[in-house]
């Protein structure tokens, strides 16, 4: 079984997608969203338009580059008999998504220093995004899970309705963790962020903004006094 976090309607909220690979009771990819007011989890998956059975391997990218989701995902064979092979044969499929882009979004490119900081993939770098009184965070990972699960490592940010990004922290995974903020930021555009240089236009190259370093706060040795205190 493989499952993945998205924001396929780009509303601001994380959606589950579950792959539950080839279990011959008919298992198909199937499409959980999660309700913005209820925070409870609806099967969209018809809505999707989704009819894909014996999923597995799934890949995130926004292959389109159009600044939202889209899906690609493969089938198994694996614990099927000899005539449910013959009826489901082994294919490949792009599901492009055409909800999320009614939003607002982000999309974002992080390329790290290299030996001078984090490693250039941004592996294990932490996003933190705040927007219209609302706050996100994503950390960038490379594969995982035993079916070949491996994303993009663009992320893209839903935005909903959100005018600006108010604020926008990275959290570098490397040599000395640097901390970089921004502030006040465009919603719709394809950024590239370079560790201790700045954000620029991943299209055309132009400097946007430059970092501004934070410094980490020191860690308390005083002792939590509940539970919450110790999350924090």
């Amino acid at each position: 079984m493989s499952v993945a976090w998205l924001d396929f309607d780009n509303d601001g909220w994380l959606d589950l997608l579950v792959s539950s690979s080839d279990y011959p009771d008919n298992q198909m990819l199937k499409l959980y969203r999660q309700n913005p007011k209820t925070h409870k989890f609806e099967n969209v998956t018809e809505f999707a338009g989704f009819n894909w059975q014996n999923s597995t391997q799934l890949s995130l990218a926004d292959f389109d580059r159009d600044g939202d989701i889209d899906i690609l995902v493969g089938n198994t064979h694996m614990r099927l008999t000899k005539e449910q092979r013959a009826k489901i044969p082994l294919a490949t499929a792009v599901f492009r998504n055409n909800v999320g882009n009614k939003n607002n979004f982000v999309s974002l490119k992080l390329i790290g220093a290299g030996k001078t900081g984090a490693n250039k993939a941004a592996i294990g770098a932490r996003i933190v995004l705040k927007a219209s009184g609302h706050t996100q965070m994503h950390e960038i990972s490379g594969g995982h899970g035993h079916f070949g699960h491996q994303d993009d490592l663009r992320v893209i940010f839903g935005l909903a309705k959100a005018q600006k990004i108010d604020e926008m922290t990275i959290y570098w995974h490397g040599k000395n963790n640097r901390i970089e903020r921004f502030s006040n930021l465009q919603p719709n555009k394809f950024y590239k962020i370079i560790e201790g240089k700045g954000i620029f236009d991943a299209n055309t190259g132009a400097a946007i903004q430059k970092p501004t370093p934070v410094k980490p706060q020191k860690r308390s040795n005083k002792k939590p006094k509940t539970e919450e205190e110790d999350f924090r």
